[in-house]
């Protein structure tokens, strides 16, 4: 019989701390639900259009390939069994991903022989750690996570058993994860650079085997897909091949998103800095030259796969930067994936310590990362739980001009300087944005529609981050002799 799942005496602790986890995300979404990004708004969409039986498209029915359809689908098929609107069900899916996480990755710590007390101060640091806010927003990194660890978990049993069953159940998942985030096909490269690296080539026939069964079983789920975004032809956003340098500042972002890893934030760094410091100090005697040789090569046969997956992740990342999608924000949101193998890389090195240097020591650091991840996350926590993040926050949905809409504006064509919050808070499918800055001869066409009351204009004062658009004083200044309704957080233009 197959099992994923090493027995172990008492697990109690482990679903205790899964159960915190879980209890923690939904809790602090219980106020404003989860955090709405753009991204997030078209994966509401999507998921919508498939409730509704449209399909892998908008609102306004066009078809959506940018995204892969994995993630709504998932929201989908939560919505639909439990009858719950499509927030909410986001925020369900994530309690669910973030349980589900934190057993496989405490399985994954097992196959690497960290001890369980080791594990268990290595999962609170996942709960603080920098990424895990990401659990909070209607995002698709959370399934993507899981998908890829369950996917590393049953590589590990396959590497142990040299089972075909496992090999080929490992690549289904991972392509199932690509579903979900295309950046897996950047872990499915690492798999194959291992297993290129690590095959017999006395036995020549059994690394090509194992190869053949990868791809094979890897391609399975994403090709239907292929076929079908195929089938329905060029869609809005479509990635293009276009070479692009990436700015400095993105590598700067890298350096300071795998650095949180590390330390959380500025003070977290002073505290983790003047800590180590101080236990340095305290442990110099056994902290030796040859200690740290050691370690070195006690690491070095553990840590090949990590290291191949995230450095291929890692170029995989950089090549879409430059060549197919140049607003990839390269931040911990992009780079979560990876922070496991961080996870992985310290827990080695706390077991080391443990065994080798001192047991006190290897139950201090962890702590004390700990704390300096709490001087980042405590504050972003809270904020979510009292104000809520993004699109979804207190200040939009408390807004008077979208109550306005909601109730007087349902089936009217709208033109607005912000199409997300009007996808997210009404049922209205007439949305237009407003001509960007400079554009006159845009706002110029919309005066005959307006004066006929075919539209209507709704400007959000809250969304002051889009320069590119047109802005307050030239939409009042072409539209002078139009009525205004004013509100605190914008105005209505209509003609009555």
């Amino acid at each position: 019989m197959y099992c994923l799942f090493r027995e172990h005496k008492n697990k109690i602790p482990v679903y205790i701390i899964a159960a915190i986890a879980a209890i923690i995300t939904y809790l602090l979404s219980s106020n404003y639900n989860l955090g709405f990004s753009p991204d997030s708004v078209t994966y509401f969409e999507t998921a919508n259009s498939l409730i509704s039986g449209k399909g892998f498209t908008d609102l306004n029915g066009h078809f959506v390939n940018h995204w892969p359809p994995g993630y709504p689908f998932f929201i989908m098929i939560i919505s639909w069994a439990i009858g719950i609107p499509t927030i909410l069900a986001g925020t369900i899916g994530n309690v669910f991903i973030v349980f589900s996480t934190i057993l496989i990755l405490f399985e994954i710590f097992d196959s690497y022989k960290i001890p369980p007390p080791i594990s268990y101060f290595l999962l609170f640091l996942f709960i603080l750690s920098p990424f895990f806010s990401i659990y909070l927003w209607f995002l698709s990194e959370g399934l993507f996570i899981f998908l890829f660890l369950l996917s590393l978990l049953i590589f590990t049993k396959w590497k142990s058993s040299h089972s075909v069953l496992y090999l080929s159940l490992s690549a289904l998942i991972l392509g199932i994860s690509a579903l979900v985030r295309y950046a897996g096909i950047g872990f499915f490269i690492g798999y194959l650079v291992y297993l290129l690296l690590n095959g017999n080539y006395k036995f020549i026939k059994t690394t090509i085997s194992n190869l053949f069964v990868f791809i094979i079983s890897f391609l399975l789920p994403l090709v239907p897909w292929l076929f079908y975004a195929r089938l329905n032809g060029k869609a809005s956003h479509d990635r293009k091949f276009d070479f692009e340098i990436i700015p400095a500042t993105k590598f700067q972002e890298i350096l300071l998103s795998i650095g949180s890893w590390i330390f959380g934030n500025l003070y977290g760094l002073f505290f983790l800095s003047f800590s180590i410091l101080v236990l340095a100090v305290l442990y110099k005697s056994k902290l030796k030259f040859s200690v740290v040789l050691k370690l070195n090569l006690y690491l070095e046969n553990k840590w090949r796969l990590p290291l191949i997956l995230g450095i291929m992740y890692l170029l995989f990342i950089l090549f879409s930067a430059s060549f197919l999608d140049h607003a990839i924000p390269l931040s911990n949101r992009i780079f979560s994936p990876v922070y496991p193998f961080f996870l992985l890389l310290f827990g080695s090195l706390l077991t080391y310590l443990h065994n080798k240097v001192s047991f006190k020591l290897a139950y201090i650091l962890p702590f004390l990362v700990m704390i300096s991840y709490s001087f980042r996350n405590i504050p972003i926590y809270i904020h979510h739980y009292k104000e809520g993040s993004g699109f979804t926050s207190q200040k939009f949905q408390n807004s008077a001009l979208l109550n306005y809409v909601q109730k007087n504006l349902e089936d009217k064509t709208l033109y607005t300087n912000d199409l997300f919050l009007l996808k997210i808070f009404t049922k209205n499918q007439n949305i237009i944005q407003l001509p960007v800055t400079g554009n006159s001869s845009g706002l110029e066409k919309i005066k005959p529609q307006l004066r006929k009351r075919q539209v209507v204009i709704i400007y959000f004062e809250l969304i002051d981050w889009r320069n590119y658009m047109v802005g307050k004083k030239e939409i009042l200044k072409t539209f002078d002799n139009v009525e205004i309704r004013r509100f605190k957080d914008g105005f209505v233009l209509l003609n009555n």
